[in-house]
C-alpha cells in the first residue's frame, strides 16, 4: 500500500510539472516577437536653446567617431539591442558620441549611448579629459508615438530629448556653471534601425 501511495505521489508530481511546462510553452508561443536592431542610426536635431547655451558659455561641441555632427544634426550609428513588439520594451545601443570643450580646454566626452524604451532614458559613458567617469543617465526621452516596424526597419519618430538631473549636475560641476538644469531642451530624436539582414541579389 505504501508503494502504491508513493507511486501515486510521483505521478501527481510529474503531472503538475508537465502542466507547468505546457503552460510556459503556450505563453512563449503567444508572446510577441523580439526584433533585434543591428544597424541604422539615431539622429538628433539639436535645439536652438541648447546650441545657444553652448555658444553663450563658450563651449564647443565635437564628435567621437563614428558619431557625426552636421549643422544642427547629431547622428549616431546603431549597433545592437532588442525590442519586444508586444510590450514595446527594450533597448537600442549605439557607438560614437559627442564632446563638449570649454575655453579652458576641459573636455567632456559622452558616447556609446543606450536608449532604454523601458525607462524612457538614454544612458552613456562619460569621460572628463580622457578619464572615465562611468555610465550615467544623460537624457530623458519622451516619445510622441509608438515604435513602428515595417519590413526590415524599426522607426521611432519625434522623440523629445531633455537633460537629466544627473547630467545637469555633472556638466555644472565640471565646467563650474549653474546654467544646466533638469529638463533642459536638447532637441528631437528620430531612430531608424535595421532589424534583420537584407537579402542581397
Amino acid at each position: 500500500m505504501k508503494s502504491i501511495a508513493k507511486n501515486n505521489t510521483k505521478i501527481a508530481s510529474l503531472t503538475i510539472a508537465t502542466l507547468f511546462m505546457l503552460t510556459a510553452l503556450a505563453v512563449s508561443a503567444d508572446a510577441a516577437p523580439t526584433v533585434r536592431p543591428f544597424s541604422g542610426k539615431t539622429s538628433v536635431e539639436l535645439s536652438d536653446d541648447f546650441l545657444g547655451a553652448l555658444g553663450a558659455l563658450s563651449i564647443a561641441p565635437g564628435t567621437i567617431r563614428p558619431g557625426m555632427l552636421r549643422g544642427t544634426v547629431a547622428s549616431f550609428r546603431i549597433n545592437g539591442g532588442g525590442i519586444d513588439l508586444g510590450t514595446l520594451m527594450g533597448e537600442i545601443s549605439h557607438v560614437g558620441g559627442l564632446t563638449l570643450t570649454d575655453e579652458n580646454g576641459t573636455t567632456v566626452g559622452l558616447f556609446n549611448f543606450t536608449v532604454s524604451l523601458t525607462d524612457s532614458v538614454l544612458t552613456g559613458l562619460v569621460t572628463v579629459n580622457g578619464d572615465l567617469v562611468g555610465r550615467i543617465p544623460l537624457f530623458n526621452l519622451e516619445p510622441t508615438a509608438d515604435p513602428k516596424v515595417k519590413g526590415i526597419f524599426l522607426r521611432l519618430s519625434d522623440v523629445l530629448v531633455t537633460l537629466t538631473m544627473d547630467a545637469a549636475d555633472a556638466l555644472n560641476a565640471v565646467f563650474d556653471l549653474t546654467a544646466f538644469e533638469e529638463g533642459f531642451d536638447i532637441g528631437v530624436a528620430n531612430v531608424k534601425a535595421l532589424t534583420r539582414y537584407r537579402q542581397l541579389n
